[in-house]
């Protein structure tokens, strides 16, 4: 995710502070007694922030602590972070990366320097990583979008990435072979393309005419070697066109006896509260609107929370993100009791895996997803859960043997946690039918985040666990609603 800069409160002269500390412009420096600084600004809920100081302890027998606390109207205190300068050395970088607890309406910042030596800070940074992240009306028709892909005879919007030399015809297989192509359009869908000139429809997908105005991916742009990244944005061509096949790959079951009582309050039109636990995936790192691109395509949890509105004519859904990316389970068993468990969730949507393989056991895995279903069992013990598996990234990217077993681990460990109230979703097993038909670049921008295509079966799968009755259910009415916001 871009950096976006919104303030930088680097100026100390203006923050309080308390004991013998000397504050300049944009360094402080402390004595030999116990002191801080402290500083409380405005903040949003479900919000994105980067605060980072260095931290200079001459002869470590100082230790420099940064903390922020997010604080509700009242200043109570929901959810805290720490960074601790490192004892082993006299120079250190305290940052914390986080997103902020549903509820806050400011941050109290603190800076604090305990220990019997001397130390100073300087170059300190706050960053609003949501600040330019404007949202968007999405330009695309949200009752296709939030539909399964899977089903029905028309394929809408999905993605091909034509991967050669412009001068060659190129070809790129589609999900199921086409019997009429609507729309090829660029990924933005602002450009449309034409058959004949610009493509070609062939029994199996659709060929890339030399001279195309579609766009190219050279084979020499793409990294070779080990931990190799690319970006794809931008890149990926839109076909829409009908077909005759079904769908013959893995798809998500029903989850109406294990999910009661969220499905109860879907029906009902009770207030239904879900929170999303993930990493960058779920936060939507590679949809168009969480790049601020066209056509700004929600998250997928907001795809989520569209159908489910949309089929169950449920206005009082609320649907939480807390996912933040970078992150691992280690992380949301930490940010558990604090800000999932406080928000006492009907629904936990938990979503990790693209982080973990690095360097978390399948064991492990395991262990922090169990405790983060304790933590939120004991705020509400009829809290119902789901678990999901992620997308496969591109094998191109990592083939090291133990980062391979950590992640094909975690499908398992995930399957023997479903039981009552806990549902299963395998997003692996779907991505690996979608990459073995298509290829994993024509579903994602680089070699882990879904692109908008991809993102769309996450949301999909998940609505398709709970669905109306066979003859309550809404027909999809194509672009009468293409404009309205999840």
């Amino acid at each position: 995710m871009a950096l976006c800069i919104a303030h930088s409160d680097a100026d100390l002269r203006e923050w309080n502070r308390k004991g013998n500390v000397a504050v300049e412009q944009t360094s402080a420096a402390f004595g030999t007694s116990a002191a801080f600084l402290q500083k409380t600004l405005s903040g949003k809920g479900l919000n994105v922030y980067y605060i980072e100081v260095i931290a200079k302890t001459p002869g470590r027998r100082a230790q420099v602590s940064l903390t922020v606390k997010c604080l509700n109207a009242k200043r109570r205190a929901l959810y805290q972070v720490l960074s601790t300068s490192d004892p082993e050395r006299e120079e250190s970088k305290l940052g914390l990366y986080f997103k902020s607890h549903a509820d806050t309406r400011m941050l109290d910042l603190r800076i604090e320097k305990s220990g019997d030596g001397p130390a100073q800070v300087e170059g300190l940074l706050v960053r609003d990583e949501d600040a330019e992240r404007v949202p968007r009306k999405p330009q695309i028709d949200l009752d296709r979008y939030s539909a399964p892909p899977w089903r029905g005879p028309t394929a809408y919007d999905e993605s091909v990435v034509f991967i050669g030399e412009k001068d060659q015809e190129l070809s790129a297989p589609l999900l199921f072979d086409p019997v009429e192509v609507l729309t090829v359009t660029d990924a933005s869908k602002a450009a449309v393309f034409k058959n004949g000139t610009d493509y070609r429809v062939s029994t199996t997908g659709i060929v890339r005419l030399p001279g195309s105005r579609m766009p190219v991916v050279s084979p020499s742009s793409l990294p070779s070697g080990e931990l190799g990244w690319y970006d794809l944005r931008g890149k990926h061509v839109l076909v829409t066109y009908r077909h005759r096949q079904r769908c013959t790959g893995p798809k998500p079951g029903d989850a109406k006896q294990i999910l009661t009582e969220t499905y109860k309050k879907l029906l009902l039109k009770l207030p239904l509260k879900v929170v999303v636990l993930g990493d960058s995936i779920s936060l939507g790192t590679g949809t168009s609107g969480c790049s601020s691109q066209p056509p700004f395509m929600p998250p997928w949890p907001d795809l989520l929370a569209y159908r489910w509105k949309r089929d169950f004519n449920n206005p009082s859904l609320k649907i939480l993100n807390l996912s933040l990316g970078g992150q691992t389970t280690y992380w949301a068993k930490g940010i558990a009791p604090s800000c999932a468990a406080s928000l006492r969730p009907d629904l936990t949507l938990i979503a990790f895996g693209m982080n973990d393989f690095w360097s978390v056991a399948p064991e492990a895995f395991k262990s922090n997803i169990q405790a983060v279903i304790h933590a939120i069992e004991k705020a509400n013990p009829k809290a119902e859960f789901v678990l999901i598996s992620s997308v496969p990234f591109d094998p191109d990217y990592c083939s090291d043997k133990v980062c391979l077993a950590n992640f094909n681990g975690y499908l398992d460990a995930l399957k023997s946690l479903v039981g009552p109230r806990v549902a299963y979703v395998d997003m692996n097993a779907m991505g690996r039918y979608l990459v073995g038909k298509k290829g994993h670049k024509s579903l994602a921008v680089d070699p882990m985040h879904p692109n908008d295509y991809c993102a769309r079966w996450y949301a999909a799968a998940v609505a398709s666990l709970l669905e109306p009755p066979q003859g309550k259910q809404r027909p999809d009415t194509g672009n009468k609603n293409r404009d309205r916001a999840p």
